[in-house]
């Protein structure tokens, strides 16, 4: 795409020529300093470099980068992006569950897809070009510390400081930068997942790959097990809420087994999404917090894409604001968590109170489920974003007393 490449050529020099003069000033200058180029990063980056500002887009990482994720990228997440996933981005279309509990297989399926499976090295590079496409700049440095000084924020890296009238921290569920703004994650707040992408084998055709995502309870205390083929190669893992983590790598050895796969020249890897929401603060004085950074993980099954997404976008219009008021304080940001709070936060609490209720009621649910199909597929309205978790409880709790008590006649 010829015109791509002078956008990226245009960009390129503009970077140059920018650095050259901003370093013989000392301490470089934009307007907006994003750190992590994840999908909260990037889609904040976009958001404001489309408006016009200076933005520089900061990842440790060139990419394309490995990322450990199980890549099930939901319809509605897709909706925030703004435009379309090309086609050999798309690992697989997914329209339905299958569900493993308790000795008994559930299926429900839609007719049109819920989610899609991508590859995250590959979709996250995806979106920071198209974030250099809006303008921002990217920067592959890691940042040290972001401090507040003199009216600026001031980023450190190991080779120079860059100052900002405002910086988004979207640097996932590390917390390093933005410690200095919230607490540590109780350990019932976060999901801990035990992961490992499998090849697959080099025999199968398109046709073979599913449109069904393989879920797993029962397995593990409050979590729950996945496999999910992404055609060349499988990602499965196993995750848990709270304190519970000691069996997820048995339980991922238990999951790989019943496919023929082993873990020999593979080394799984563990990591953390944050789910407090917002038990904390997710902004200060020119600082944002946004995506997993800012503990926006679904409480359910950690999920966190779509929040990432929204949230930097959200960070990058209040940031906007701000700069139209020229008033960078924490009281002229605190419309950030207001915004968050609108249009998703207390779903994340209706999220919160339907795991405690599939969590402490597996059995009976999963049961039911298996004689009443519309309980799983009346859940795969929400990732579609056809209907939120308050709906979703609110249909489902008059019906739990009945659901129990079918349960307790014959087997399932």
């Amino acid at each position: 795409m010829p015109e791509m490449g002078r956008v990226a050529d245009r960009h390129d020099r503009h970077v140059n020529l920018w650095r050259g003069t901003v370093r013989s000033a000392g301490t470089e200058r934009c307007d907006f300093a994003v750190i992590g180029a994840g999908p909260a990063g990037v889609s904040a980056a976009a958001r404001l470099a489309r408006q016009g500002a200076d933005v520089v887009l900061f990842e440790r990482s060139r990419m394309p980068r490995d990322k450990l994720c199980a890549g099930a990228l939901p319809v509605h997440a897709m909706s925030h992006l703004g435009f379309p996933l090309p086609p050999p981005l798309i690992d697989a279309k997914i329209h339905g569950v299958r569900i493993h509990a308790y000795g008994a297989m559930i299926e429900a399926a839609l007719q049109d897809h819920f989610a899609v499976l991508v590859t995250r090295s590959r979709f996250d590079e995806f979106l920071v070009e198209k974030a250099r496409e809006c303008g921002a700049r990217t920067e592959w440095n890691e940042v040290a510390s972001v401090t507040v000084e003199a009216g600026q924020a001031l980023l450190r890296t190991a080779q120079r400081s860059v100052a900002a009238k405002c910086a988004i921290i979207c640097e996932g569920a590390s917390r390093r930068l933005s410690r200095s703004l919230m607490p540590a994650e109780p350990r019932d707040e976060q999901w801990f997942c035990v992961q490992a992408h499998v090849p697959a084998s080099a025999d199968r055709g398109p046709g073979d790959v599913p449109r069904l995502l393989d879920l797993y309870f029962g397995i593990v205390p409050f979590g729950y097990g996945w496999a999910f083929d992404h055609g060349s190669y499988w990602a499965i893992g196993a995750a848990s809420m709270g304190p519970r983590w000691p069996r997820l790598l048995a339980t991922l050895r238990q999951l790989l087994a019943e496919r023929g796969l082993c873990l020999s020249g593979l080394k799984p890897h563990g990591h953390f999404i944050p789910c407090a929401g917002f038990g904390h603060p997710i902004y200060g004085e020119r600082l944002l917090v946004a995506g997993d950074a800012a503990g926006f993980g679904d409480p359910l099954h950690g999920e966190g894409m779509a929040h990432a997404i929204r949230s930097g976008q959200l960070a990058a219009e209040v940031a906007m604001a701000a700069e139209s008021r020229k008033d960078f304080s924490r009281e002229s940001l605190r419309e950030y968590a207001a915004r968050c709070w609108q249009e998703f936060g207390g779903d994340l609490q209706w999220a919160r109170r339907l795991a405690r209720v599939i969590y402490h009621w597996q059995g009976p649910l999963f049961k039911a489920a298996a004689r009443d199909a519309r309980i799983l597929t009346e859940y795969l309205s929400v990732p579609c974003g056809r209907r939120t978790y308050g709906g979703y409880l609110r249909w489902l709790l008059p019906r739990l007393p009945l659901l129990w008590l079918c349960s307790k006649g014959r087997p399932a």
